[in-house]
């Protein structure tokens, strides 16, 4: 229980006194005015600050396990390196706020709004993150495993580096966010809005990305070793030097989609519509391309070894320098095909002292 009664509490910042090396657990401080109050190494274990003003109200060293702050407006505070384990911050509003380094593991931030705030190498580890607003924020090199987005939308959220072991993408949206080097492994973001991501360098080994709207994302030297993008739409996307073996891109849209120096061994893009797609300089050892759409793609120094085009709709596309060893073109269209280009070739081996 705590040590100070509410108004003991409020008299003492009225006083511009600094509540310091205090046991305040279990107060009820909903719906105060709290502005102006100093707050140092305080135990606030299960206080509730429902709806109070805590604008410019200094915290420094404090735990706030189990502690509600449910419809609070958190403008500019600095919550950093602090302890909410547990705690509510239903339909808060978090903006501007220095949370950095801070613990929210097992939190409920159902319905709350976190804009234009820093949050990194915090844990959310298990929070429940359902129909959040999470607007312009960085929350790089933090912990979202088991976290859950149902129903959340966030814009521009940066999250290099962070982990997201278990956590539900389910049912939310995904706008512009930064997850380079990210750890997505076996992640479900099926069917799922998530354009305008950048996966560069991210860890997606397994995952399954099917049917989700990834338009013009970005996953450059990404490793998508055995992921499911069945279906996906991947409109300029940006590939170059991925690991893509064995993963699964059949019926997807990748028009124009940069697939240069990617290893794409046995990956298999049966019947997905890859017009202007370009594999320059690409391993599609044992790759299948039964059926799938590549009018004018460029294949240019690829390695087609063992590669299925079968039935594949191949007009205009470049062939220039490939390997070509057990290629199958049984039933593909190959009207206007470009070969080689002798000249270019000698101009390319001359370049490279060949």
């Amino acid at each position: 229980m705590s040590t100070l009664n509410r108004e003991q509490i409020l008299a003492a910042i009225a006083d511009n006194r600094t509540l310091r090396d205090v046991d305040l657990s279990g107060a009820d401080l909903s719906g105060t005015d709290l502005t102006g109050g100093r707050f140092y190494n305080v135990k606030l274990h299960g206080v509730d600050l429902s709806g109070a003003n805590i604008l410019k109200t200094g915290f420094k060293n404090c735990e706030f396990n189990e502690s509600r702050f449910d419809g609070t407006e958190l403008t500019k505070i600095n919550l950093q390196g602090m302890s909410f384990t547990g705690a509510s911050f239903k339909e808060a509003k978090i903006h501007m706020a220095t949370l950095q380094k801070a613990d929210f593991s097992g939190a409920d931030f159902t319905g709350a709004e976190l804009t234009w705030s820093m949050a990194q190498h915090s844990s959310f580890k298990g929070a429940n993150m359902r129909s959040m607003q999470i607007v312009k924020s960085v929350l790089s090199h933090s912990n979202l495993d088991g976290a859950d987005f149902f129903g959340a939308n966030l814009d521009r959220v940066v999250f290099n580096g962070a982990s997201f072991n278990g956590t539900k993408f389910k049912g939310g949206t995904y706008f512009k966010m930064m997850m380079r080097g990210a750890d997505l492994e076996n992640q479900d973001i099926s069917g799922q809005l998530f354009s305008q991501v950048l996966l560069d360098s991210a860890n997606l080994r397994g995952a399954n990305l099917s049917g989700a709207d990834m338009t013009m994302s970005n996953f450059m030297g990404a490793d998508l070793t055995g992921a499911d993008l069945s279906g996906t739409v991947l409109r300029s996307c940006m590939f170059s030097g991925a690991t893509l073996r064995e993963s699964n891109f059949s019926r997807a849209d990748m028009t124009k989609a940069y697939l240069g120096e990617v290893d794409a061994t046995i990956a298999d893009f049966s019947g997905a519509t890859m017009v202007h797609a370009i594999f320059k300089k690409a391993n599609c050892q044992a790759a299948r391309f039964i059926g799938t759409k590549l009018q004018h793609s460029d294949f240019s120094h690829a390695d087609l070894t063992h590669a299925d085009f079968s039935r594949a709709s191949m007009y205009r596309a470049k062939l220039h320098c490939i390997v070509e060893k057990d290629t199958r073109w049984d039933g593909a269209s190959l009207i206007m095909l470009q070969g080689t280009d002798k000249d270019l070739e000698e101009a390319e081996n001359w370049v490279h002292g060949g």
